[in-house]
């Protein structure tokens, strides 16, 4: 009995994916690679602190699950390409020194214990992945 397979999907463009533990130096391989290729970097900590920021901007609690998977379904994020390559914008504002304050580490640090802001996030790494050739770095 034959059986019938389904055609292979496949992403309209590249993506390399780097993971690793904390200080291994996967941020600094990727921003090499994605600058090597000519991809764009999605850096998925800059996602979750981009929410954390958002959220602290809207006045959301980051234990707040429920509102934080809302936003995060609609998150108005772009990584830099090109000039801007390696910036972050956040509803058009660049946000890549913002997101590296402390304060807003540690909410990204909470806003990422909340299974169904990881799901939604998730959902936005692959749209963002399949907006042009990537180098993804994080543990997503």
């Amino acid at each position: 009995m034959e059986m019938e397979q389904e055609p292979a999907t496949t992403a309209p463009y590249p993506a390399v994916a780097i993971d690793g533990p904390a200080g291994a130096g996967k941020s600094t391989v990727a921003r090499a690679l994605a600058g090597r290729l000519g991809f764009f970097l999605l850096d998925t900590g800059a996602i979750y602190r981009s929410l954390a920021l958002f959220a602290q901007r809207g006045g959301v609690a980051w234990d707040d699950e429920a509102h934080l998977a809302g936003m995060a379904e609609t998150l108005p994020l772009r990584f830099g390409r090109g000039t801007e390559d390696g910036r972050v914008f956040l509803a058009g504002d660049d946000v890549s020194t913002a997101i590296r304050d402390p304060e807003v580490s540690l909410g990204a640090s909470q806003v990422s214990q909340h299974p169904r802001v990881r799901e939604a996030l998730l959902g936005l790494q692959r749209r963002l992945a399949q907006s042009g050739p990537c180098v993804a770095e994080g543990r997503d």
